[in-house]
């Protein structure tokens, strides 16, 4: 396993955010809630005690069939950052007319705990959690006012929480 590595969670992995159907250990749990499709497993390191833990965590999400591997990290990803006029990932005009529900959901959901991460910071963690216990494009887009409220308050600017609440709802809904 290499720290560049990347891994996002798969349609069971989303599954088991929303119904917790199995019983996993602490460290497990948080490192599933933590997969985003963005984060190297460097970025991930602080989660464990151990970083030898690492790897032996995400092989068993993995066996599980909870994530998958995706890919490395492009150069300065994990430097750049949301704001409403270039969000990290999903922007608008990279996404297709048509796309299936799932997909739409998982980029939705991508987005919203982007945007969410980028300016609540240490606060992000409880709507992150929020987030990730959708299980389809509805419930993400039932977040949506709660998702705008908690970004109009960490930026204290309603226009740019407003414009991050209304791509959320065009990644949802193309």
């Amino acid at each position: 396993m290499d720290i560049n590595d990347i891994y996002r969670k798969t349609p069971i992995g989303t599954e088991e955010m929303a119904l917790h159907k199995l019983v996993m250990k602490p460290v497990v749990r948080r490192t599933l809630i933590m997969v985003d499709g963005m984060r190297s497993v460097e970025a991930m390191l602080p989660l464990f005690r151990d970083p030898q833990d690492a790897e032996s965590v995400l092989k068993a999400l993995v066996t599980l069939g909870l994530i998958e591997q995706i890919s490395a990290p492009l150069a300065g990803s994990q430097t750049h950052s949301i704001s409403a006029d270039s969000p990290i990932e999903n922007r608008l005009e990279d996404l297709q007319p048509g796309r299936d529900p799932a997909q739409r959901f998982m980029d939705g959901q991508k987005f919203m705990n982007n945007a969410i991460r980028e300016h609540l910071g240490f606060k992000a963690i409880f709507f992150t959690l929020k987030i990730e216990k959708c299980g389809n494009v509805d419930d993400c887009l039932a977040l949506l006012n709660d998702f705008e409220e908690a970004l109009n308050k960490a930026m204290k600017n309603a226009d740019s929480a407003k414009q991050l609440r209304h791509k959320a709802k065009q990644i949802l809904t193309i």
